[in-house]
């Protein structure tokens, strides 16, 4: 019931968000030409600001464990190559292909991951979770925009690739918090509190106008992909994740842990920030980061019982 009542309390804060955004279209308190200019906004500044500070923040010579940060890291990018191989076979429109294989590979591990260690391990057990997402999200963005950009049907070289994603502002955001992490450079005092204000600020909003986002009346047209990409995600994804890093690489206890919540956590909410930004599904997006936060409560907690009676976490 404990465990139970920790994925509860982690994602009922992020149905409430949705559910706020919901009300906002019910109400009509927001038009379409609002909710796409907030989302750029989103996408352009506020999002950047929330990656620097998440990896500014990393102190990345403490409670890393390279076996587990390179095995996440080679999954991801597995999942997500297999993906963009076999989603076209299943799914004729192009946008929704790439918010499918999003879907697929790109969990919320950021609000999710670190409370449930926390309250599962206590919280010395932050660093390990807190340093692989450091790593990870970096190259959630990084292979979002190679395959939005790939489904885009556009004519993409390498070079054309490689420029646009360097264009790309989550990137950025990306990039100057490793420099400034490494660099060790200063930041004031304010400008500390701004960054924090504006980090904490961003996924609340970004989850709110997904919520005035959804589009309820297609749920039935794009219930087929809804199911697998969400199964994907929920339960495929973590048992493939869990099998190998158990019995091939050995992981038990807090590394496993660690895989765990990476693979099984539900779709983050930035990647309907970028499907609406770069020609994805943003409508289905919306749909699969909605219904597999609810879901998770369930799935999380599933597999955390599952692993405590074998005795592997």
């Amino acid at each position: 019931m404990n465990n139970f009542l920790i994925s509860f309390n982690a994602i009922m804060p992020l149905a409430t968000y949705i559910m706020i955004g919901v009300c906002i279209t019910y109400f009509k308190l927001m038009d379409e030409n609002f909710l796409e200019k907030f989302n750029t906004f989103l996408f352009k500044f506020c999002y950047p600001v929330l990656i620097f500070s998440n990896v500014y923040n990393t102190d990345f010579a403490v409670a890393a464990d390279v076996s587990v940060i390179t095995y996440n890291l080679l999954f991801i990018a597995a999942i997500a190559a297999v993906l963009v191989i076999v989603a076209p076979l299943i799914i004729d429109s192009k946008p929704t292909c790439s918010t499918f294989v999003q879907a697929g590979f790109r969990s919320n591990v950021l609000l999710f991951g670190l409370p449930l260690t926390i309250s599962i391990f206590g919280a010395e057990s932050a660093g390990m979770i807190g340093i692989t997402a450091a790593f990870i999200v970096p190259l959630y963005n990084v292979i979002a925009v190679i395959v939005l950009e790939y489904f885009r049907g556009e004519n993409i070289t390498p070079l054309l690739l490689a420029k646009n994603i360097l264009k790309n502002p989550l990137i950025r955001g990306a990039t100057l918090g490793i420099c400034y992490n490494l660099l060790g450079l200063p930041r004031p005092a304010f400008m500390q509190q701004v960054i924090s204000n504006l980090a904490t600020s961003t996924t609340v909003f970004a989850i709110i106008i997904l919520g005035a986002s959804l589009k309820f009346s297609s749920l039935k047209i794009n219930m087929k992909y809804l199911v697998l990409g969400i199964s994907l995600r929920l339960v495929i994804a973590p048992a493939i994740a869990v099998f190998i890093a158990y019995n091939v690489l050995g992981f038990v206890g807090m590394p496993l842990f660690v895989t765990l919540v990476i693979s099984a956590a539900p779709v983050a909410a930035s990647a309907f920030t970028m499907a609406r930004n770069m020609g994805g599904d943003y409508e289905i997006c919306a749909q699969y980061i909605a219904i597999s936060t609810v879901l998770s409560v369930f799935t999380i907690f599933g597999w955390i019982m599952l692993l405590m009676t074998l005795r592997l976490i």
